[in-house]
């Protein structure tokens, strides 16, 4: 009778064992699971969706105010899904009544583009542009295209119409710029959970009986 407790108690020791030890893999196991469903979470938000005539994506920054009174923002662009041939390129408008003094327009260590910025004239109700000319067939849209702006709207900037236009100065397309900024939050959204989970895992690990 002794020998069967005996084999009873060891075996369910040998299963509490099996227990703790198989809870940890699961955690890992999980934590793989929900890494690899964010990152594909998050590259279909942060992506552009690239249709036939592409996308024109754009990011901010709330610059520090050089004048009193006067907003301060940068705006850089990300084009992609579009094919320009040489003097071929896009227009970026900015709404005369909520913008002003747009300066330092730029690509990032990019040659292949002319960079010209319109003023938005309130006389004329006339909006202002971000206009970007192809010097080259095919350019290279490495590093964003950059424009400096005063604010004049409630809020923050947001999205602005554009179009491609080609040799002829004839539009090819018109459209909206995007943003994504939801993918951050996402991202940290799930950086948080899985460090959660991973803290989690480490306190049953310690706290396990040892055998």
């Amino acid at each position: 009778m002794m020998e069967v407790m005996s084999d009873e108690t060891s075996l369910n020791e040998s299963g509490g064992r099996s227990r703790f030890i198989f809870l940890p893999v699961t955690v890992r196991c999980l934590q793989t699971i929900l890494l690899a469903g964010l990152m594909w979470v998050l590259l279909f938000l942060v992506a552009p969706k690239v249709s036939a005539q592409g996308t024109l994506r754009y990011d901010l920054i709330d610059l520090v105010d050089t004048t009193p009174g006067q907003d301060l923002w940068e705006y850089s662009y990300f084009l992609s899904g579009f094919t320009f041939q040489t003097n071929e390129g896009f227009s970026i408008f900015f709404d005369y009544q909520t913008y002003a003094n747009l300066t330092n327009a730029r690509p990032s260590l990019n040659p292949s583009w002319n960079m010209l910025a319109v003023q938005p004239d309130v006389a004329l109700r006339a909006d202002g542009f971000l206009d970007g000319l192809a010097l080259v067939n095919s350019p290279s849209y490495m590093g964003p295209f950059r424009v400096t702006v005063t604010w004049k709207g409630q809020g923050t900037p947001g999205t602005q119409s554009f179009y491609t236009y080609n040799s002829n100065f004839t539009p090819t397309f018109t459209g909206q710029t995007t943003s994504v900024p939801e993918a951050r939050s996402i991202l940290l959204m799930g950086l948080g959970f899985l460090f959660l989970v991973g803290r989690r895992a480490l306190g049953l690990r310690k706290n396990r009986p040892s055998s």
